[in-house]
Parts: structure tokens; C-alpha cells; sequence
């Protein structure tokens, strides 16, 4: 039953945003805007996916070496591939599915690989803290001037742009050391009690599992390999949204600050607990072009029209998700056969 609910309780979730996004739309507009895609586009966005899950599976080899593990690039790419496979059917599944899948072709065990996985997942909430805060320092105008004008207009509150983004600071900062005030406060309970909550005992064993994943960074065979492949992975998913607006003529006189905006709202889309992303990527993705449309003179986009990128994105990563995915099964599934 529990299981059951895991994946119930999020497509329930999913599904019922896709109904609110979509309530009220014109589905023959947004049909002819996805069929006006050129077709060169977006399959150079599925050459560029490819090469960010190989960048991905040699990235995370490099993790491995330290602790003399030594898979193929090939069997990594397809642990990575079944792992996003498996998130289509219960979000968050993925860094375990992929590390089992390891497992099957080159008997690494799991609690090895899990602790990479974590590493992994680290870095990439770092690189994507980065690139949030420089996008809303790029873009100030379209983000903080709509939400100033609505705060006058509807609490009459008149703050300035320089006011807004301090605020903006300031509260990260707070929640930073929030953050920090309650792993410190959780890993000294958890010392102090042995007794503790089995809540409490689970939440420290996880931070602590955060903390030793992040050292195998600096036990690195090969440090200039993982980080390149940590930044040309972020630069694949931007290029990856930059052929998306340039499929579609409604967007493609978007610039690159526009779609560094795009890109990083609609990862906080797939961030949300359901499957693929489904509802809320589609959600984020075209609240942002209503968004940047209210700040562009010379971008006019309609709601059908958003939801048009915002679908043919989704529904081209999904497609490509799904057809890697279960090549990457059957790879492991051919080479357990082969070792049995």
C-alpha cells in the first residue's frame, strides 16, 4: 500500500496541475504552435541531452575512482539513463535505481555508489544556487518589476528595486543559517542521545551521509575531469532550452538572458515530488514566458503559446527519457545474461 501511494499521491498531484494549467485553454492553438516546430531544433536538443548523460555517467566515474571502483563509461551512461527512467515512475527513485543498476553490471555496492550519487546531487544544488542568483541578477527588471508593481497596486506597498533585491538577499542569508543552526542543533542532539527519535537518529544519519558524500569531492583522482563535466553538463541543459525557443517562431526572438530564466524555473519545476516533472514543469516553464512578456516591449506571447513551448520541452525530454531508458535496460539486462 505504501508503495501503492508513491506513486498514486504524486501523478494524482501531477495530473492535477496539468487540469489547472490547462483549464480554459484553447488545445487547438497550442496543437498548431507544437506542430510549427522545426523539426532541426529539437533534434539537436536530443543530441545535447545525450551528450549531458554521458558528460553525467564520466562525471560520475570520476567519483568512483577513489574508492577503486572502475566501470565503463558505457555501463554508467546506462545506470544513469535507467535511473531517469525510473523517476517517471516514483520521483526520487532514480539515485537509488541507478546506483542498483550499477550493481547488476559492475557489482559495485550500493552504499558506495549511493554516497557518489549524493556527492553528485551537492554539486549540482550548488551550480544550481549559482546560476539562480545570477539570473535574478540578470534579470532584475523582469522578475522584481511586475511583483513590485502588483505589491503597490493590490497592499500599496512602494519598494524600490534596490530595496526588493537586498530583501532578497537578506532572506537567503537567514535561511542559510537557518538551515545551518538546525544540522548543527540535530547532529548534537543525535551525540548526546543515543536514545534519540528514530525520526531524529534518520534525519542525522542523512546529513552525515550529505557530509561524507561531499568529501569524496576532495579525494578526486582526477579534480579537472569532474569539474568540467560539472559545468558542461548545466551548459548542455542551457543550449538544450535555447533550441527549444528557437523551434517555435512565437519564441525565438527570446535572447540568452531570457532563456537562462527559463532554464532555471523550469528546474525548480522538475524539483517538485512527481513523476517527470509533469504539471508543475509545465507550470513554471510558461508562468515564466507570461513573466518575461510583461517586461519585453516586443514579446508578445499568448497563454496557449507558453503552454505550447512549455508542453513540446516536456514532452521532448520525456520521449527521449523513455527511448534511452529502455535501450539502457536492455544493456543491462544483456550484460547480467552475459556474466550469468
Amino acid at each position: 500500500m505504501k508503495s501503492f501511494l508513491r506513486f498514486v499521491l504524486p501523478l494524482l498531484l501531477g495530473f492535477g496541475l496539468v487540469y489547472v494549467v490547462f483549464r480554459g485553454q484553447d488545445f487547438s492553438k497550442i496543437g498548431a504552435t507544437i506542430r510549427s516546430a522545426n523539426i532541426f531544433w529539437l533534434l539537436l536538443c536530443a543530441f545535447l541531452a545525450l551528450l549531458s548523460n554521458v558528460s553525467r555517467a564520466i562525471r560520475w566515474k570520476t567519483l568512483l575512482e577513489p574508492l577503486n571502483h572502475f566501470p565503463s563509461t558505457v555501463h554508467t551512461t546506462f545506470a544513469v539513463m535507467f535511473g531517469y527512467l525510473a523517476n517517471l515512475a516514483f520521483p526520487r527513485l532514480g539515485e537509488v535505481s541507478r546506483c542498483g543498476a550499477l550493481k547488476k553490471t559492475d557489482n559495485i555496492p550500493l552504499d558506495v555508489s549511493l554516497g557518489t550519487v549524493i556527492a553528485e546531487r551537492i554539486i549540482d544544488l550548488l551550480f544550481l544556487m549559482f546560476i539562480t542568483l545570477a539570473t535574478v541578477f540578470l534579470n532584475t527588471d523582469t522578475l522584481f518589476v511586475p511583483i513590485l508593481k502588483w505589491l503597490n497596486t493590490k497592499y500599496s506597498i512602494n519598494l524600490s528595486l534596490k530595496e526588493s533585491i537586498f530583501g532578497l538577499i537578506a532572506a537567503i542569508g537567514i535561511g542559510l543559517l537557518v538551515l545551518f543552526w538546525i544540522y548543527k542543533g540535530v547532529l548534537k542532539k543525535e551525540n548526546k542521545d543515543t536514545n534519540a527519535a528514530p525520526t531524529t537518529g534518520k534525519l542525522a544519519s542523512f546529513m552525515q551521509g550529505l557530509g561524507n558524500g561531499l568529501k569524496t569531492i576532495f579525494r578526486l583522482q582526477s579534480p579537472k575531469t569532474f569539474w568540467f563535466h560539472s559545468f558542461f553538463i548545466w551548459l548542455m541543459y542551457y543550449l538544450m532550452i535555447i533550441c527549444i525557443i528557437k523551434s517555435i517562431p512565437q519564441t525565438s526572438m527570446l535572447g540568452f538572458n531570457e532563456a537562462l530564466l527559463v532554464l532555471v524555473i523550469g528546474s525548480f519545476g522538475f524539483v517538485a515530488p512527481v513523476q517527470g516533472g509533469i504539471g508543475a514543469y509545465h507550470a513554471a516553464v510558461s508562468w515564466s514566458l507570461v513573466l518575461i512578456a510583461q517586461s519585453l516591449p516586443n514579446f508578445d506571447i499568448s497563454s496557449e503559446n507558453a503552454l505550447a513551448f512549455a508542453t513540446l520541452s516536456h514532452s521532448s525530454q520525456m520521449v527521449f527519457v523513455l527511448i534511452f531508458g529502455l535501450v539502457a535496460v536492455f544493456g543491462i539486462f544483456v550484460n547480467k545474461s552475459i556474466k550469468s
